[in-house]
C-alpha cells in the first residue's frame, strides 16, 4: 500500500468517526466534550458549537491549547470527574502513556452521560510498532522522531514522545471486552497504518533502512507469536456508546 493510499485510509476513518459523532448528537443544541490528555491541540475537527473541555497532566500543554473553553490540570486516572457530565470523551493516543489505562477508561465511562460516546485512538500492542514502542526506552522514541521524522523539537519543552507503557489491557480485543462488560456498544472500529505511512514510507535512505529492519523483525515476531503479531494494523480507532 502506498503512502497516498494509507493517508486516504486514515482520512476516511476520521470522516467515518466524525459522521458517527454528528449523527449521535444531531438533536442537541449543546454538546459537552472532554478531551482526555488533550495536549496542545485537538486531532478531531468538531462543530463550533461543541463545548470542548480539556484535561491534561501538563499545565504547559494546556496553556498551548487555544481552542478549549475550559482547562483542567490533572491525571486522567485519578482526577474526580463529575459523574454523567459529558456527552463525549475523546482520548487520542493517550491511554498507552498511563500505568492504569482501564482505571482511566472507567473514569471516562463514569463521567459520560447516557447515549454518550467515548472515542479512542491507540497503537495496537499486537503489532511490530506496538511491541517496539512498548519495550524501547523513551530516548529511542525521541531519536526516531528527530532523525527519521525530521522533527527537531521532539523531546523538548514538554513535547512528546512521552513514556509509553502500552498495557495489554488496551489491546483491541480487551477494549471490546471492557465495552461488553460495561454496557458500552462498539459503534465503530478500524485499524490503520498511520505510523508507517507518515514515517517509514518516506523516500530517504534512513527511512528505507528502518523499514527493512521493521519488516525482518516483524517476520520473526510473527513466527514466534504464531501469527498474533503483525507488521500491519499498527493503530486503531474505536468509538464506544454508553447504553445506560
Amino acid at each position: 500500500m502506498t503512502k497516498e493510499q494509507l493517508d486516504k485510509q486514515v482520512e476516511e476513518q476520521l470522516i467515518n468517526v466524525a459522521n458517527i459523532i454528528t449523527q449521535n448528537f444531531v438533536s442537541q443544541d449543546e454538546v459537552r466534550v472532554l478531551e482526555a490528555g488533550c495536549g496542545s491541540y485537538t486531532e478531531l475537527k468538531l462543530p463550533s458549537y461543541y463545548k470542548l473541555i480539556g484535561i491534561d497532566i501538563s499545565q504547559q500543554q494546556l496553556e498551548r491549547n487555544k481552542i478549549l473553553s475550559e482547562k483542567i490540570c490533572g491525571d486522567i486516572q485519578t482526577y474526580p470527574l463529575q459523574a454523567q457530565s459529558y456527552d463525549m470523551v475523546i482520548s487520542w493516543y493517550v491511554l498507552e502513556h498511563v500505568k492504569q489505562p482501564l482505571k482511566a477508561l472507567q473514569n471516562f465511562n463514569d463521567a459520560l452521560k447516557k447515549n454518550g460516546l467515548i472515542v479512542l485512538a491507540l497503537p495496537n500492542i499486537w503489532s511490530v510498532k506496538g511491541i517496539v514502542t512498548k519495550f524501547t526506552p523513551t530516548f529511542v522514541h525521541v531519536l526516531f522522531y528527530r532523525v527519521v521524522g525530521k522533527e527537531k523539537s521532539r523531546g523538548k519543552d514538554d513535547m512528546g514522545p512521552f513514556k509509553t507503557y502500552l498495557k495489554p489491557s488496551i489491546s483491541p480485543a480487551n477494549i471490546k471486552k471492557y465495552a461488553l462488560e460495561n454496557n458500552l456498544s462498539v459503534e465503530y472500529f478500524g485499524y490503520s497504518e498511520e505510523f508507517l505511512a507518515v514515517y517509514l514510507k518516506k523516500k530517504t535512505a534512513l527511512a528505507s533502512l528502518v523499514q527493512v529492519c521493521f519488516t525482518i523483525f516483524g517476520g520473526l515476531l510473527r513466527i514466534v507469536s504464531l501469527g498474533k503479531i503483525t507488521l500491519g494494523n499498527t493503530d486503531f480507532i474505536i468509538v464506544l456508546k454508553k447504553k445506560i
